[in-house]
């Protein structure tokens, strides 16, 4: 029977206990706890959807002890046969069922209305996790002992909670050094969104303070912890969160280790197509979802990759989407590009040219750094953080990193971004597209040329175009999305590939305003040249065109106030534009 995929599921023991697909990542455990490593915190930062919280869930099913015999690994041993993990028998021996785990998700530890109620959903996941903690009930706890864990169960219950929660966590780590009689390994995942969700909020300092004074006091010295593994999107400066501590470590996207540990190898991908008989797709897959490098490793966005195999089970025909970037709410994002856009124009429109940018990483971000976005390297490294962009070169620190963006799926997203970008919120664009729209007024051929060159050079992607597509098209789309950003539809009638006379007319338009237009119409045919020595005869061709095959007095067939056309062939060769005009009157 062919296993299914379990896309989304971060329970490790309920998607292979439901015969799901699981894509093997437990080799990794050998190294998070390497005997020659002294690190006891280990954060690791990676791009939503990626496995981090499957990962921790996997690391939780193979450490966790059964606490009513500590010396059963049986549950480990039938959940995990077969993984990677388990030809290590001596690491077996050490690390499997054998480790008390508390296990914390801050995903939705903040709120949106005030501090206080942050605080109260911090308060509340640490007591989700203590309310599973039911083995603790068995033990003679203190009176005061059990009280307080009544509190930490019960957050509504607790009149100084603000205070008292900085205790939480360290708390049940010393119930269960002093009943369990080990160090517990203390899971935390998403640690980022809090600050995320609330960092333009005006509590957000003092909520990050709590935030961090709570973790703070559970792991900053270890005492009461074996190691602690911790996991975000974001990598958030040491100086704003992690203050003082010790043995702490981060592993980025821009490190060069862990690399095979989150999203899809090659290989793992490769294997999955087999298995479910899609290899036709490699090359799709590939184009699409690769293009990620994390320590010198090539890795896939799993949410992608599943996503699209699941589809083409569904419909064999189903083309490829950007599922990933549909998962989560990086609205923050958007906020902060339209906060000053202009400031990323010429890196923005490399990528959107397939080309590479430069710039200077920074690796400790702090969110108060990143809204008060007057240098771009934070914009940048934000999106790289987030799996907007990928390295090209390893990370090398006081040099600037080579980023592009790493596959179709993405490139997507950024043409949501330039949405703004091509639209008259953008001064720039609305400068250009404005005189083009005067120029082709007033039959100005050099002005026209001046303004769509412009267009092309900092709007346009010449690479969308492939080898084997219509090039015609693709600047008959271009121009179809100037005009479109441009022209106000209350104020102008326009049209693509319109009926007039004997044929198609490429472009058409008019000022529905009488008066402001003069009676002229405006009518635009688009050509491809294969050298610039065809220049003149196309023009004339497309020239021509427009007339012979009665476009114009079509146009003017259709507007009875419409006096004359101004017709003009555009000529395109690469990012180059050569424009004829002839007037055109009844």
């Amino acid at each position: 029977m062919t296993k299914s995929i379990a896309k989304g599921e971060s329970s490790f023991s309920d998607l292979v206990g439901d015969g799901s697909y699981y894509v093997d990542k437990t080799e990794s455990f050998i190294q998070l706890f390497d005997k020659e490593s002294k690190t006891k915190v280990q954060l690791f930062t990676r791009p939503r959807r990626f496995g981090k919280s499957l990962y921790l869930s996997t690391l939780k099913s193979f450490l966790e002890m059964n606490y009513n015999d500590q010396c059963d690994c049986s549950y480990q041993e039938k959940l995990f046969e077969g993984l990677a993990v388990t030809k290590h028998h001596e690491f077996c021996e050490k690390f499997m069922g054998k480790f008390p785990v508390i296990s914390i998700s801050l995903r939705y530890a903040y709120s949106l209305e005030s501090f206080n109620s942050s605080v109260f959903c911090l308060a509340q996941s640490i007591s989700e996790t203590a309310n599973q903690m039911d083995y603790l009930d068995k033990f003679s706890l203190s009176i005061g002992e059990r009280n307080f864990l009544n509190l930490v169960r019960h957050p509504e219950e607790n009149k100084n909670l603000n205070e008292n929660v900085i205790l939480y966590l360290d708390f049940l780590c010393q119930l269960v050094v002093k009943y369990i009689g080990k160090k517990p390994i203390v899971l935390i995942d998403e640690y980022d969104v809090p600050l995320q969700k609330t960092f333009h909020k005006d509590y957000y300092v003092e909520f990050k303070d709590k935030l961090a004074a709570v973790l703070g006091k559970a792991l900053k010295d270890s005492t009461n912890v074996y190691k602690s593994i911790i996991t975000g999107c974001l990598r958030i400066a040491k100086e704003s969160i992690f203050t003082g501590f010790n043995n702490f470590d981060v592993n980025s996207l821009s490190s060069l280790s862990y690399g095979e540990t989150f999203g899809f190898t090659a290989i793992e991908v490769e294997s999955l197509l087999n298995y479910y008989q899609l290899n036709s797709y490699k090359d799709v897959f590939k184009r699409w979802y690769d293009g990620y490098r994390i320590a010198e490793k090539e890795i896939y966005c799993p949410w992608d990759v599943l996503s699209y195999i699941l589809d083409l089970k569904a419909n064999i025909k189903a083309t490829p989407l950007s599922y990933w970037n549909h998962t989560g709410d990086y609205g923050f994002l958007k906020e902060l590009f339209e906060i000053q856009p202009l400031v990323f124009e010429t890196d923005f429109a490399k990528l959107l040219n397939h080309e590479e940018i430069s710039i200077n990483l920074k690796e400790d971000l702090s969110y108060q750094e990143i809204s008060s976005i007057n240098d771009p390297n934070f914009f940048w490294t934000l999106l790289f953080h987030c799996g907007y962009l990928t390295l090209v070169h390893n990370y090398v620190q006081g040099k600037e990193s080579t980023l592009r963006i790493p596959n179709e799926s993405i490139f997507g997203c950024f043409l949501e971004l330039s949405k703004w970008y091509m639209s008259t919120k953008n001064n720039n664009f609305n400068y250009v597209s404005s005189y083009l729209v005067k120029s082709l007024y007033d039959a100005d051929t050099s002005g026209i040329e001046k303004s769509i060159n412009n267009l092309l050079a900092n709007y346009s992607s010449f690479c969308d175009c492939s080898k084997n597509s219509d090039k015609e098209s693709y600047y008959h789309a271009f121009m179809n999305g100037c005009f479109s950003s441009c022209l106000n539809i209350n104020d102008y009638e326009y049209a693509s590939n319109i009926e007039l006379g004997k044929g198609r007319a490429d472009i058409c338009f008019y000022n529905r305003n009488i008066e402001n237009s003069n009676g002229l119409g405006i009518i635009l045919e688009i050509k491809l040249l294969k050298s610039e020595n065809e220049t003149d005869k196309t023009i004339e061709d497309g020239l021509n065109q427009i007339i012979n095959s009665e476009y114009a007095q079509g146009l003017l067939e259709r507007r009875f106030d419409l006096n004359k056309v101004n017709c003009f062939c555009l000529a395109f060769l690469g990012k180059k534009v050569k424009v004829g005009f002839k007037e055109f009157k009844p």
